[in-house]
């Protein structure tokens, strides 16, 4: 009945098209408390408390209802909530309208809203790896002062956003 039954031939298996190849969907919905170390591969979204620490391969999504209190590493992430903590992040921030950040940010794209709240420090990095320093498209690129620099780089998956990325350390927004 459920499997390798003789009439019925071995159970089918799923296409590759609705297979996650990048882990599954995590959900914490509101209500939820958890405290300590979390892992997640694919998408997260959380609604509900997180204290500790959060690694997510992946998109990492916080509700507007979610409160995270932790030292964070994710690939992405997209706050509605509010997050407290070191946040360290290889592709891309985006604070909402909603958003309250309290934290120290390392990552090559922030992208804050009109309206989100945002008080830390922010390390901006380039996020290629391998590029010669100055030469990414083939030619030397030198600021006023003569020192080389890395020309911009086109993310084509986010062509849509209004703003690329804000480029300011040490910033703080009330």
């Amino acid at each position: 009945m459920f499997g390798n039954d003789k009439n019925n031939g071995p159970a089918p298996k799923r296409s590759s098209a609705t297979s996650n190849k990048d882990g599954g969907v995590t959900i914490l919905t509101s209500g939820c408390h958890f405290a300590g170390k979390l892992y997640c591969k694919g998408a997260t979204r959380i609604g509900g408390t997180i204290e500790g620490e959060v690694i997510a391969e992946g998109l990492l999504i916080v509700e507007e209802d979610a409160v995270i209190n932790a030292a964070v590493k994710a690939e992405e992430i997209v706050v509605h909530g509010r997050m407290e903590g070191n946040l360290t992040v290889q592709r891309k921030i985006e604070m909402c309208a909603t958003a309250d950040v309290q934290a120290d940010i390392v990552t090559p794209n922030l992208l804050v809203h009109e309206g989100a709240i945002y008080n830390g420090r922010t390390t901006m990095k380039r996020a290629v790896a391998g590029a010669e320093h100055g030469k990414r498209d083939g030619k030397d690129h030198k600021d006023v002062k003569g020192r080389k620099f890395d020309s911009p780089k086109v993310d084509s998956d986010n062509d849509r956003s209004p703003l690329v990325a804000a480029r300011v350390p040490d910033i703080s927004l009330a």
